[in-house]
């Protein structure tokens, strides 16, 4: 399941500015949350979003950064972003006008009844506030169809998470247990669903991944029988401490498809090539 904190990077498109804010309250640690101010050059509008760790008084906190919004509008006036659109006055970030939006995302869960006396009480300021916690995030991410579904012996966790969380802060819904699983859930209906929603399946090929007989054998037979069915070019190979000798007496097939080596390139470099094969 994507956290709180993903969906806060990538759920809107538009330019943003980032800054971190600690939150002093009386008798309370301070507490270290991130503001992003969005740039909306279309409806000629700034709308503003905080990320905001589990806390006691989260209630507070919230009430706290709507009576010091200011400080997250004059941090947005310190930098000026212009958009180069054809036909158009190049708009700039200083001709924005802030709308009133602001989005709490919270990594917990929030009380519904509570945060309306909230609403209530900043109506006359215009304000149109939002909170997005760990329900929203559950909730979003059963609903997300995977674009990637990553398949990986559970002993390669190292490389397989680094390659879920990049790809799901880029806006890249992935299949991946950690992510994906709750308790109780049936572990072959899930992967079955994944393994037949998902656009592309990366497979985390090393000698774990060669010695499973297991789970990673039945994902890459299903995958490699849904390629040929649909005739597209459904998987993804990432080789770590494997060569092509190794890879043959597994699939010989798997030989043929140009992979990407785990340790010959920056693992950014990995995620930008994955996502754009995923989009393509």
């Amino acid at each position: 399941m994507a956290t709180v904190r993903e969906y806060y990077l990538r759920d809107f498109n538009h330019a943003c500015l980032d800054n971190n804010w600690t939150v002093n309250l009386p008798d309370n640690d301070p507490l270290d949350i991130t503001v992003r101010r969005y740039l909306d050059f279309d409806s000629n509008a700034i709308f503003i979003a905080y990320y905001i760790p589990e806390c006691n008084n989260y209630l507070q906190v919230f009430k706290e950064l709507i009576d010091k919004i200011h400080f997250a509008l004059d941090i947005s006036n310190e930098t000026t972003v212009k958009r180069i659109t054809p036909g158009e006055k190049q708009p700039s970030s200083d001709d924005l006008l802030f709308c009133g939006r602001i989005f709490f995302y919270y990594d917990g869960v929030a009380d519904e009844f509570e945060f309306e006396k909230i609403q209530k009480t900043i109506r006359p300021n215009n304000f149109a506030i939002r909170y997005r916690d760990q329900y929203y995030a559950k909730e979003k991410s059963r609903l997300e169809v995977p674009l990637a579904f990553i398949s990986h012996d559970s002993r390669d966790k190292g490389i397989a998470k680094v390659i879920a969380e990049k790809l799901s802060q880029r806006s890249i819904p992935v299949w991946y247990d950690e992510f994906t699983l709750n308790v109780g859930d049936s572990l072959r209906e899930s992967i079955d669903k994944g393994l037949l929603e998902c656009k592309k399946c990366i497979l985390v090929l090393t000698p774990n991944f060669l010695a499973n007989r297991g789970w990673t054998k039945a994902e890459f037979n299903a995958i490699f029988n849904r390629e040929m069915l649909e005739q597209k070019n459904l998987i993804l190979p990432i080789w770590s401490g494997i060569d092509a000798h190794d890879l043959s007496r597994y699939s010989p097939l798997l030989v043929d498809k140009f992979a990407l080596r785990w340790e010959s390139l920056e693992e950014d470099r990995i995620i930008t090539k994955l996502r754009q094969v995923i989009l393509a």
